[in-house]
C-alpha cells in the first residue's frame, strides 16, 4: 500500500505547505466535477487527513516531551514558535458575539482576531463567481464561510484564506478552500473580498471563502485555518511563529450563522 506522501507525490516528512500545495493540486485534478473519479478522489483526501494526523500526534508529544523538560531541573528544552518548526498555537475556544448578521463567533490570537459571521452550506455560486468561472456541469452549489480578520498585531500580517482555510465536515473530513471558485470582486458588496491580502496592523478585512464540494448528505461542522507568521526585515524569508483557528459549529449555532450578511 503506498504511503501518504506518496499518493501525494511528496518527501516523507515534507512541510506543512508542500503538502498542501500538492494536495490542493491533485484535488483540483483529480475532482469529479473535472472527470475525475470518486474512488482516486477519496484516495488523495485520505492521504492528507493521514498526513495531517500524524502531524498532529507529533506535535502532541512534543509539546509533552517539553513539558517534561520545562520541570527537569529548570532547564527547558522546547522552544515552541521559532524559526522553520515553528509550532501552531491553537485557538479554539470560540465566543458568541453580536455583529451586524445577528449571532456570529470570535476567535482572538496574538496577531489576527477572526470572527465567523456567517456559513452556507449550499450557497448559489452564481452570485459571488464570475460567470466563465462557474462549474460546466452546472453544479452551482457550494459551502461558502463569511469571516471578519482583524490584524491585532504591530506587524502587517498575510490573509491567506484561499490556501490555509479548511471546513470539516459532518463526517469528520476536512474540505479544502476551492480556490478556482474565488469570489469575484464585482459580484461582492464594497468592502468584501475572496482574494488573498495583506493585512496592516489594525486593518479589519471582511472576507468570502468558498469551498469545495460536500460529500452527499454532510453539513459544515467546523472551520480551520492557520496564520503563517514570517520573520520581519529584508532577510527574514522564514517561519517564526504559526496561530492555528478551530471554530467549532455546535447545532445549536448552525441556524443563527446560516443568514448571510448581504
Amino acid at each position: 500500500m503506498d504511503s501518504p506522501y506518496n499518493v501525494l507525490g511528496v518527501a516523507p516528512g515534507a512541510g506543512d505547505d508542500a503538502v498542501r500545495d500538492a494536495y490542493r493540486s491533485l484535488m483540483k485534478s483529480h475532482h469529479p466535477d473535472q472527470g475525475g473519479t470518486t474512488e482516486e478522489f477519496i484516495r488523495i483526501k485520505k492521504a492528507y487527513e493521514s498526513i495531517q494526523a500524524d502531524d498532529a500526534a507529533a506535535r502532541a508529544a512534543r509539546a509533552r516531551a517539553g513539558r517534561r523538560a520545562s520541570t527537569d531541573g529548570g532547564t527547558a528544552t522546547c522552544h515552541p514558535g521559532a524559526g522553520a518548526g515553528a509550532e501552531a498555537t491553537i485557538h479554539d475556544d470560540s465566543t458568541a458575539i453580536t455583529c451586524t448578521n445577528g449571532v456570529g463567533l470570535e476567535l482572538r490570537g496574538e496577531y489576527l482576531t477572526l470572527r465567523l459571521v456567517g456559513v452556507d452550506d449550499s450557497a448559489d455560486l452564481a452570485k459571488l463567481v464570475a460567470d466563465h468561472a462557474l462549474p460546466a456541469d452546472g453544479d452551482d452549489d457550494r459551502p461558502v464561510a463569511f469571516l471578519t480578520v482583524e490584524n491585532t498585531s504591530d506587524r502587517t500580517v498575510r490573509w491567506r484564506g484561499t490556501q490555509s482555510l479548511s471546513f470539516v465536515g459532518s463526517d469528520d473530513n476536512a474540505y479544502e478552500s476551492a480556490e478556482e471558485y474565488r469570489p469575484s470582486e464585482p459580484k461582492l458588496p464594497d468592502g468584501w473580498t475572496g482574494s488573498d491580502i495583506a493585512v496592516e496592523s489594525g486593518e479589519e478585512l471582511r472576507v468570502v471563502v468558498i469551498a469545495e464540494a460536500l460529500a452527499e448528505d454532510v453539513e459544515i461542522r467546523g472551520l480551520q485555518y492557520t496564520q503563517n507568521v514570517f520573520a520581519r526585515g529584508p532577510s527574514g524569508r522564514g517561519i517564526e511563529d504559526k496561530e492555528r483557528f478551530s471554530f467549532e459549529i455546535a447545532p445549536s449555532a448552525k441556524p443563527l450563522l446560516a443568514r448571510a450578511p448581504f
